[in-house]
This record gives structure tokens, C-alpha cells and sequence, in this order.
């Protein structure tokens, strides 16, 4: 998808009457809540053609509500059938020094997914089994708060850093921070890196020097009134998504809120928007430089024409955003001309 213009820190998880210490574990693990209890029994028997069982009983019948087992039951497996990982099928493992190899993609097909602004589902550790990412459902619609047992999972933020909190039945609480395990998702390779830290496990490598582990895309977004906009970005600006879309400009800035999405600009701040800034030109007319507005979680492309012919590529490819910066700038020769045209394109990364 492309757009062109013109010019947790995590919280602590506090015990409560509605959480159960897990039995038959063979290790020392936090307490896990009733409501996780259910759900893992469920995941595991509605994948169960797909994926290794953990050696350990289910959960007691005790520990479900009865009456919303059936629907959470079919919730599941809606959820096995349409959410496919977006992991490489190749480079797909993080590992645990203390725990070995952890398979993000564990059946081919299913595993953690990657979204614009977190990620879910499954990846698989045969010394402690399943770890879970989240739901794929933020109760804001947007960003798990990890300050519940029914709403934790790891963000993505726009600059590529993951934060909050994934969950394995047989190690407890898996902490993703910035302060120094600074995992991160290199928008323009796929690439994971850094730490993720459980108590119970230690730290764990998301790259190492024998392995990586490699989103091949992001998953298209949710977009339930089909207007290009994703319903994650529309919670997260609006609160709601009944008021931006294609012909909507929030901030008055002449761009429309579709268009601010797909630069992955703030539709509310008028000052935030993709244009180029400045650009020179030596005497000869033969060396030109380009300042232009950038977003991290972007990709951009420079294009160069004469307004009658196509628009062909300024030879960059897709650049890669400078560190740090909220502009960037890049530097070209081009043959002689008396009149030159540039553009400049923002691409979602990882998506076609």
C-alpha cells in the first residue's frame, strides 16, 4: 500500500481472588487466572491435529465457567482457522539459554501473528511449552494494557519496539522493555532483535549469532467499515470508528485522515503531515537534494519525471527513515535539465 502527496514499562501482575496456582507444572511458575485456565484447555484441543500437546493434564473442569465454554470454544477456532502466522517458515526461532529453542511458527501455518500495532498468538518451547502474545483483541482496540488477566500482550509501537507482557502456563509472565532487554521489529528487514525476560527462564535471545527470527509481513488490518483505514489506527486517534475516513481532514491540514494513515501521520496535529520540506539544486542543475517529512514506522520512495512521462525511481529504492529525526534527507546527480519533477511516496513496510 502506498500514498503520495503533493508537496510498558509493564505493569506488575498482583495476585487477586481470581487467580488459581496451576497444579502439575514441574515448574515454579506465577499464579495463572482461572479465566487463562479455560482458555489454554481450549486452545490446545482446538488445534489439537496441528500442534504437539504440552505433557501435562488440562486444567479441572472446575476452573470454567460452564455456560461460555461452548462460546469460546467456537471463538477459537474461528480464530485457528482465519489468524495464520506471519513468522518466516524458515528463520522463526528465538531462544532461551536456560530453556533452548523457541518456534514462533510451530505447525507451518499457525504461531505468532504480527499486526500494525501488536502481535498474537502462539509460539512453542518443547522444555516449557506454550507462550501465549495476546488475543489479537485490545480491549481499547488498539494496544493491549497489560493490567488484566483478559487484556495482556505485546505492543508494537511505531519506531519497531515491542513492550508488555506474553504468558506461559509452565514459566509465568514474559516481560518485553525498553529499559534493557530493548527488543524491536526492523520495519525495513522483518528482523526481531533484542531481549524478552522471564523470572522463572531468563533472558531470551530474539536473535542470535545462529539464528533469526524474521516477520515476512505484517498482517493486513481489521477494517470493518472497509474505507482503507485500520480500525486499530482509527481507536487509537478517534476513540472510534464512525469519524474519520477517506473524505474526513480532522486537523484541517489539507490531507485527508486516509491519507494521514497511510503516511502513519497524526490526523490531529496539522504540522504532521507527509510533504517535502525543502529542496536544492546545484548551478549545473545536475545534483539535487531532497528534505522530507518521515514516520518510522514508514518506508518511502523518491521518484523523479517530467509531468508527460511515467515517474521512474530516483535510484534509492525504499529508504529507510533517518534515526531519531522526523525529516530526512537525501542527495542525487541526474543528467542536465531545465525542468525536473520529484515526488515522494510513503509505503506501509511488510505488506504488499
Amino acid at each position: 500500500m502506498r500514498v503520495a502527496y503533493r508537496k510498558l514499562a509493564f505493569g506488575k501482575v498482583r495476585a487477586s481472588k481470581s487467580m488459581q496456582p496451576l497444579k502439575n507444572s514441574n515448574l515454579n511458575s506465577r499464579p495463572l487466572p482461572k479465566s487463562l485456565s479455560c482458555l489454554w484447555a481450549i486452545r490446545i484441543s482446538a488445534v489439537r491435529g496441528g500442534f504437539r500437546l504440552l505433557d501435562r493434564p488440562f486444567p479441572s473442569r472446575s476452573a470454567c465457567f460452564h455456560p461460555i465454554l461452548g462460546i469460546l470454544v467456537f471463538a477459537f477456532l474461528a480464530l485457528s482457522a482465519a489468524a495464520s502466522s506471519t513468522i518466516s517458515a524458515t528463520d522463526r526461532f528465538a531462544h532461551a539459554a536456560n530453556a533452548g529453542w523457541i518456534d514462533f511458527r510451530p505447525d507451518g501455518t499457525h504461531g505468532v501473528r504480527v499486526d500494525e500495532s501488536f502481535l498474537s498468538g502462539y509460539a512453542y518451547a518443547a522444555n516449557f511449552g506454550w507462550i501465549h502474545f495476546g488475543d489479537g483483541s485490545p480491549e481499547n482496540g488498539h494496544a493491549y494494557t497489560n493490567t488484566s488477566s483478559t487484556d495482556y500482550g505485546v505492543n508494537l509501537a511505531p519506531d519497531g519496539s515491542l513492550s508488555g507482557l506474553a504468558y506461559s502456563a509452565n514459566i509465568g509472565w514474559i516481560a518485553f522493555e525498553q529499559h534493557w532487554g530493548q527488543p524491536r521489529l526492523d520495519y525495513s528487514t522483518g528482523r526481531f532483535s533484542g531481549h524478552a525476560h522471564a523470572a522463572n527462564a531468563g533472558w531470551i535471545a530474539l536473535d542470535t549469532p545462529f539464528s533469526d527470527l524474521v516477520a515476512s509481513s505484517i498482517a493486513a488490518p481489521a477494517d470493518t467499515h472497509g474505507d482503507g483505514i485500520s480500525d486499530a489506527w482509527e481507536m487509537e486517534h478517534f476513540e472510534k470508528l464512525t469519524l474519520s475516513s477517506v473524505s474526513t481532514d480532522a486537523d484541517g491540514d489539507g490531507v485527508s485522515d486516509h491519507q494521514e494513515y497511510l503516511a502513519g501521520t497524526d490526523p490531529l496535529d496539522a504540522a504532521s503531515h507527509l510533504r517535502i520540506v525543502s529542496h536544492s539544486h546545484d548551478k549545473d542543475n545536475t545534483r539535487t537534494s531532497l528534505e522530507f517529512t518521515t514516520a518510522p514506522n514508514r518506508l518511502y520512495a523518491i521518484q523523479q519525471g517530467d509531468l508527460k512521462d511515467k515517474w521512474i525511481d530516483a535510484g534509492f529504492g525504499l529508504v529507510t527513515p533517518e534515526s531519531g529525526t522526523t525529516t530526512t534527507t537525501r542527495t542525487f546527480v541526474h543528467p542536465p535539465a531545465s525542468k525536473l519533477f520529484f515526488r515522494v511516496q510513503a509505503w506501509k513496510p511488510l505488506q504488499n
